[in-house]
């Protein structure tokens, strides 16, 4: 299992738990996790599997269904198999 994600800011606090992690893995004979930085959410729809999505309800109401609709969009064109939506 690998990590992609898409933020505005670099995640370096979740970049180095990933790596760690992984070598964690490594270090006990397993296959390490990855991680990867996507210049787009697109992307991420594009090449993952599975999809979570934390989405502040309180920023936006309509922020929230503009994101539920593009991942909706991929997942009729059978990009990713599994969507997990959260919406606080």
């Amino acid at each position: 299992m690998n990590l992609i994600y898409y933020d505005l800011y670099q995640a370096t606090r979740l970049e180095k738990f990933v790596t760690a992690y992984g070598q964690f893995l490594k270090a006990n004979g397993e296959q390490p996790v990855t991680w990867k930085r996507a210049a787009t959410m697109e992307d991420v729809l594009r090449e993952a599997d599975v999809v979570s999505q934390l989405i502040d309800f309180k920023f936006s109401y309509i922020v929230c269904i503009i994101a539920i609709n593009l991942v909706n969009y991929y997942h009729i064109n059978k990009h990713a198999s599994y969507y997990i939506y959260i919406c606080i």
